[in-house]
């Protein structure tokens, strides 16, 4: 088991949370409050993003002191416990829009993404790729009821995607690489919803949420850490279940391709399959 190193952060970082619902919420509490520990020593810039207003309707799975813009109350909110500390806190009350992404994200952030809508996952991921050096981490949950296509949903399922570039280079997948869903987003950016979309949106469960920024704050402590990267994380509350997802990375997908002009035959290594024969190994002995 591989020991983690002390989480640090490179200078003068810049952490971007997108969405201030009830997954981004969660996220910017807790990401501010451990951002603001002395031990990390940086001074860090936290942007709050988010277009939407805190409504009586969301109190029963969102924490908010007062009605209004999501980012302008977060921000308020948590410059009560931050005074101290090396962490500036800005808020930009507008929807993340292919428009004013350039002046959003740029070179070099760490990104939380924590929208309900695959429009705007689809518009932050195709910008990402033109960056040399980015962290996006986006998470999410179903909700609870049917689904546009009908499906009915128990909303205990969902998951976290982590697309890192390094200088110029994928590092893992991109949000689109192995989801249709977003790749061909069939919702619409919430600047292009009319009234009844909005409406109509469905109830998710506060427990899952719950579930979905912790997975997102574990990635980004995992990548301070030098910790594994996993490109995805998927979970289902109900059965109690959390695992990697088996995907090709672009490394095995470069392999697999060399090999294919080769000739040769290339599948991924299976990880769980590898622990197992050395238990199986040890048990023997």
């Amino acid at each position: 088991m591989k020991k983690l190193d002390a989480p640090a952060l490179p200078e003068n970082p810049s952490v971007k949370i997108i969405g201030l619902g009830g997954v981004g919420a969660i996220i910017g509490r807790y990401v501010c409050l451990f951002l603001s520990a002395p031990s990390l020593n940086e001074d860090t810039r936290i942007v709050f993003i988010d277009g939407d207003d805190y409504e009586p309707k969301n109190s029963s799975r969102m924490l908010f002191k007062k009605l209004g813009n999501k980012a302008k109350t977060m921000r308020e909110e948590m410059l009560e416990y931050l005074d101290d500390s090396r962490v500036t806190i800005i808020a930009v009350p507008e929807y993340v829009t292919p428009d004013n992404i350039e002046g959003l994200i740029q070179d070099g952030d760490f990104v939380f993404l924590a929208v309900d809508n695959h429009k705007t996952r689809q518009t932050v991921d195709q910008w990402v790729q033109f960056l040399d050096n980015i962290v996006l981490i986006s998470a999410g949950n179903d909700p609870e009821g049917e689904d546009a296509s009908g499906k009915e949903l128990r909303g205990s399922f969902g998951n976290c995607q982590i697309y890192v570039r390094k200088d110029g280079k994928e590092v893992t997948n991109s949000l689109s690489q192995y989801h249709p869903e977003i790749a061909d987003p069939q919702d619409s950016l919430p600047t292009e919803e009319s009234c009844s979309d909005v409406l109509t949106s469905v109830p998710q469960i506060l427990f899952t949420n719950m579930q979905a920024a912790a997975c997102a704050c574990q990635a980004f402590y995992r990548i301070l850490a030098n910790g594994p990267l996993h490109g995805e994380v998927t979970f289902d509350t109900v059965d109690a279940l959390m695992r990697p997802s088996p995907y090709p990375t672009p490394q095995d997908r470069a392999v697999a391709a060399q090999k294919d002009q080769e000739g040769q035959e290339w599948a991924p290594v299976d990880e769980d399959q590898e622990v197992a024969e050395v238990a199986e190994e040890k048990a023997a002995k």
